[in-house]
């Protein structure tokens, strides 16, 4: 079975019919999970409180969130800047 055929078999025709519109004949990157603003939002408020601790360094308050939502330093870093 072919990538777009299991594409088409998991979200259906009309939802396969939205993507090639819109992202057809371009490559595209799928996360590994749906992204959930409301997470983006919870770890933008935790990177700010973790910030202001004391003894904190911006590196460090990045590790510890990654931590927590079991993300990478570097994602959170994409979130917060986002």
């Amino acid at each position: 079975m072919t990538e777009s055929q299991r594409i088409l078999q998991v979200i259906g025709r009309e939802a396969m019919q939205d993507l090639c519109d819109e992202f057809g004949g371009q490559t595209v990157y799928i996360p590994k999970t749906v992204p959930d603003p409301m997470r983006d939002d919870k770890i933008k408020a935790m990177h700010g409180l973790t910030l202001g601790s004391p003894g904190s360094t911006c590196m460090s308050t990045y590790r510890e969130v990654a931590e927590e939502f079991e993300l990478t330093p570097r994602r959170i870093m994409e979130i917060v800047n986002s």
